[in-house]
């Protein structure tokens, strides 16, 4: 029961197959091939001591004009049928290429329509604009929490990617792109290229078509990063200063670098914000740091009050309404 049904989808497969131009021209080169083989087997068959595996290798080679020459016509008869082949099956085989080029086009271009596709359904997203090691582990990190991610890149898409987060390649810092990529509805963008100065025209193309959302640039010389300021980027993130930074605790403290490594990575403990405060306003900073690990076994390690950040701020530091509260914890506390 089963073959019957596997042989049935063959043949419907099949015949799918040749409503398409891939398909015609498949069947019309396999047809001369064959028709090639035995029409110049009883051609020459008087003439040559040939079999149906050297016809069938002289209509190919013939075909694809390769012309080894170890085969050649002797009779008339197989003359005549060496020009026909040579004219009209190369003719054939380059439609028959051609058709397999442009399906294998077709099948990329269907692929990306589908990211489009998929982008454009989102909201609330995370942009991520380029493709190398570092966003690799970015989004390892970031699909243990986030299931919405859309990834731009001039680079080609790898061949084990995965197929639930759109990929679209070209240009990050042009403004169609952008737009195949529905930067209107992403909520963050994270922009990691290798030039600091095409970071820049992505992070000034983002900002122009949305503004509200939140741009992080990573930069590499960190005189630049004035420049990303003035574009209104929200967060500029320079590679050479906080690597140099750990590799110097990684050498002078190694054991103050693993709880560094712990909180950097999403799995485990690491650095959370707190928004919602409202029953602490008020509050002693030692008051909060007991209720806060009774209730929710979170460590208190400080807040941000007006765009400053207040790391091990004063026991009695009263909490104010518009706190946004620090904590280490295993998850994110609502």
């Amino acid at each position: 029961m089963i073959i019957f049904k596997i042989i049935n989808r063959i043949i419907k497969q099949l015949k799918h197959l040749t409503k398409t131009l891939i398909g015609k021209a498949l069947i019309i080169a396999l047809c001369m091939i064959i028709a090639g083989t035995f029409a110049f087997y009883f051609l020459e068959i008087q003439y040559q001591n040939l079999t149906l595996l050297d016809t069938f290798y002289w209509t190919i080679i013939t075909m694809t004009t390769i012309g080894y020459g170890d085969i050649s016509p002797v009779s008339p008869g197989g003359k005549i049928l060496s020009l026909f082949i040579a004219i009209f099956g190369v003719s054939i085989m380059a439609v028959s290429m051609g058709s397999i080029a442009s399906f294998i086009l077709e099948l990329k271009f269907f692929k990306e329509r589908r990211f489009v596709k998929m982008a454009q359904n989102m909201k609330d997203f995370i942009l991520i604009c380029g493709w190398n090691e570092r966003i690799k582990i970015i989004l390892e990190e970031l699909k243990n929490e986030y299931t919405n991610i859309v990834i731009i890149s001039e680079k080609e898409r790898p061949e084990d990617w995965d197929s639930s987060i759109p990929y679209i390649h070209g240009d990050p810092s042009n403004d169609d792109i952008l737009k195949k990529a529905n930067v209107f509805n992403a909520s963050k963008a994270l922009i990691d290229l290798d030039d600091d100065g095409k970071s820049l025209l992505t992070v000034l193309s983002i900002e122009s078509l949305n503004p509200e959302c939140y741009t992080i640039a990573k930069i590499n010389n960190h005189e630049n990063a004035q420049h990303f300021k003035r574009v209104n980027c929200d967060k500029v993130i320079c590679k050479n200063t906080i690597l140099g930074k750990l590799l110097t605790i990684s050498v002078h403290t190694p054991e103050v670098f693993t709880a560094y490594d712990e909180l950097i990575s999403i799995a485990g403990n690491e650095i959370y914000p707190l928004y919602k405060i409202e029953d602490y306003i008020g509050k002693d900073f030692k008051d909060l740091i007991i209720l806060l690990k009774e209730k929710h076994n979170a460590t208190l390690i400080g807040l941000i009050r007006d765009n400053k950040t207040l790391i091990n701020p004063s026991l009695d530091e009263k909490i104010q309404k518009n706190d946004i509260l620090l904590l280490i914890s295993e998850k994110r506390i609502e």
